[in-house]
């Protein structure tokens, strides 16, 4: 079976691009059984908390593995590992940024400032990646699991794609789940023919309780069984000739799936990179300008503090400043 996770980060933003990411592992075992605890059977690589030691890497939501005070190290340090273990370049952000998710250098081109030359990886040491890495295949090879080529994808929306959808769709809501349902696509046409099916974990999107109807808008081709839904978790069987996948859309299902908790790790971690990008422009034309994460009140500051270097370079606030 594969079992998969999607998660986003930035949704709420009023800078800064929102991304989605997708993340899976094949493992033995039928998607309509229990989700598999693999945080267990990969203990010698990974755990669900902080090790102080750094012998292990920290797999979890990414709120837990990322924070201002904490920094990036441990986030960096996951998702490069599994981007390694699973054979995808790691030799620079832009290269990883298009392996995942090809269309995203021409969404990002519009923006100077996501083009600005940045350190990769940000904090990690190049040469300790190796190692690393090596130390989750051996995990993963003797707990039974591996990677597969879509084990990492990614959907990134710049400011000037994010607001061009927002104007199509008007709702944003709709935007984000346009881009979950690129993802969930991805995963069904990989993997139609995986013996024992596909398990997907997905963070639930923007409080909503009911994805029967927009899954059947998206999946035309597909029979929808409705398992459960609840306000804590909305579980969808997909069936299509012999392919067969569960999809549930759970709070806190980056606590129950570790493929959920990798996607948003992958997302937190791109965005992060980008935004770091995003500060090293603005700041080499304004040197004492303060970086922003781009949250509405940091934003909204860090907009009136640019607003006379945005005049100097012409730079559109709809190519800029998100529309909701």
């Amino acid at each position: 079976m594969i079992l998969a996770g999607i998660d986003e980060a930035g949704y709420g933003p009023l800078l800064g691009p929102l991304v989605t990411a997708s993340a899976a592992l094949r493992l033995p075992g039928l998607a309509t059984q229990p989700i598999p605890d693999l945080w267990k059977p990969l203990s010698p690589s990974v755990s669900r908390t902080r090790d102080r030691n750094n012998r292990k890497l920290h797999i979890a939501d990414s709120k837990a593995v990322y924070s201002p005070s904490l920094g990036v190290a441990n986030l960096e340090r996951g998702v490069l590992a599994f981007a390694a273990a699973s054979g995808l370049p790691t030799d620079s952000l832009d290269t990883l940024l298009s392996t995942l998710d090809p269309a995203a250098p021409a969404h990002l081109s519009r923006h100077p400032w996501y083009a600005t030359p940045s350190p990769f990886p940000l904090v990690t040491s190049a040469a300790s990646l190796a190692p690393t890495a090596n130390g989750l295949r051996s995990a993963l090879a003797s707990a039974g699991i591996s990677t597969i080529p879509t084990t990492l994808a990614a959907r990134v929306i710049p400011e000037g794609r994010y607001n061009d959808l927002v104007v199509q769709t008007r709702n944003k809501a709709s935007v984000l789940f346009m881009h979950v349902a690129q993802l969930i696509q991805s995963l069904l046409t990989a993997h139609a023919a995986e013996p024992g099916g596909l398990l997907l974990i997905c963070d639930r999107q923007g409080g909503r309780d009911h994805y029967g109807e927009p899954l059947r808008t998206m999946f035309p081709d597909h029979h929808l069984t409705i398992l459960e839904e609840s306000p804590g978790v909305s579980t969808y069987q997909l069936s299509r000739n012999t392919s067969l996948a569960v999809i549930s859309f759970r709070e806190k299902g980056e606590t129950l799936s570790l493929p959920t908790a990798l996607a948003s790790m992958v997302c937190k971690y791109l965005r992060e990179s980008l935004m770091h990008r995003f500060n090293l422009y603005f700041q080499s034309h304004q040197p004492t300008l303060q970086p922003t994460a781009g949250y509405y009140t940091d934003g909204q500051r860090f907009l009136v503090d640019t607003e006379e270097l945005r005049a100097t370079l012409a730079i559109p606030d709809r190519e800029l400043i998100r529309a909701r």
